[in-house]
């Protein structure tokens, strides 16, 4: 798989997070969409979300 732990982790995370942010009826703020998809706060929310993404999740929620 070449990764470690926390980055397989924080991809299924960030999948989720995806999902959430891609739903129509879901309108909950980037900070609820973090916690629910597992991180602390949301600026770890926001480096994970980068590094596999490469966007922030506040552009990315623009976009959709």
């Amino acid at each position: 798989m070449q990764t470690n732990f926390y980055k397989l982790i924080n991809g299924y995370r960030i999948q989720h997070a995806v999902t959430l942010i891609e739903d129509k009826q879901c309108h909950w703020p980037l900070e609820r969409i973090a916690l629910e998809s597992g991180f602390a706060n949301r600026v770890t929310f926001s480096k994970a979300f980068k590094e596999i993404m490469s966007c922030t999740p506040s552009s990315y929620k623009k976009q959709c």
